[in-house]
């Protein structure tokens, strides 16, 4: 079993994630208006890497290695809603963690956190999709959309994932 990865925000596309889109890991615990929107980010490769949280960071790990099942299924499951914080952007709230969502944090890191009601919050919890091919696996990239600075460029992670068969 390999080490968690930490995700980070990265201008370097050589650093992409490449997952599939799936239906959330945690769909037996969720309620039924939620359950349409609510994913899990599974590694392409089919290995059992998953996209989650722990100690409020997102890392990938394995699903092989995880010690309570039912946490880890918690864990790598997000609601993906849209115009949450800006219209046209995205969010992503945590299945486990009552009102905390994904969020860009100061050193780069991404996480979880709790709700707040302030620019900065809404700024580094929004994302954009983006689907630049038409294929039949589709493409779809989330970007930390960062306002901090109009003179550089934004930071971002691109989370490379397509939808796909479960």
């Amino acid at each position: 079993m390999s080490s968690p990865i930490e995700i980070v925000l990265s201008e370097d596309i050589r650093s992409v994630i490449t997952t599939r889109v799936v239906p959330c890991r945690a769909g037996h615990m969720v309620s039924a208006d939620v359950l349409a929107s609510c994913v899990s980010l599974v590694d392409a490769d089919g290995n059992g890497l998953y996209v989650r949280h722990y100690q409020s960071y997102l890392r990938v790990d394995s699903v092989y290695a995880a010690a309570d099942l039912k946490i880890f299924d918690l864990d790598s499951s997000f609601i993906v809603l849209a115009d949450t914080f800006y219209p046209g952007l995205y969010a992503l709230k945590s299945v486990n963690r009552p009102d905390h969502y994904v969020k860009a944090h100061a050193d780069s890191r991404l996480g979880i956190v709790l709700s707040s009601n302030s620019v900065d919050f809404y700024e580094t919890a929004s994302f954009r999709v983006h689907t630049p091919c038409k294929s039949i696996h589709f493409r779809v990239f989330l970007q930390i959309h960062i306002f901090r600075s109009i003179k550089s460029r934004p930071k971002r992670i691109y989370l490379h994932s397509f939808i796909g068969v479960a």
